[in-house]
């Protein structure tokens, strides 16, 4: 099981990319049996526009979401 925190939307860029960088790292490792569930208060500004990429649907702002939208393709979440 693993638990995480991640930056908040003011913080630094580099610190966001690293921590998305261990969780696609740790998301990875998972094996294909194991039950992922990804929680959270995402705070990523919604769009006005609706984008579809890898089966996943979002109204993301791309440069408030492109991380946790990223994810969600990576993994067919």
């Amino acid at each position: 099981m693993v638990t995480t925190y991640a930056p908040m939307d003011m913080g630094e860029d580099v610190a966001k990319d690293a921590f998305y960088l261990m969780l696609f790292a740790c998301l990875k490792e998972a094996l294909t049996s194991d039950k992922v569930v990804v929680l959270g208060h995402f705070n990523a500004e919604l769009g006005s526009v609706w984008q579809e990429q890898g089966g996943v649907t979002s109204k993301f702002h791309l440069h408030q979401g492109a991380r946790l939208f990223d994810l969600a393709v990576a993994f067919h979440l």
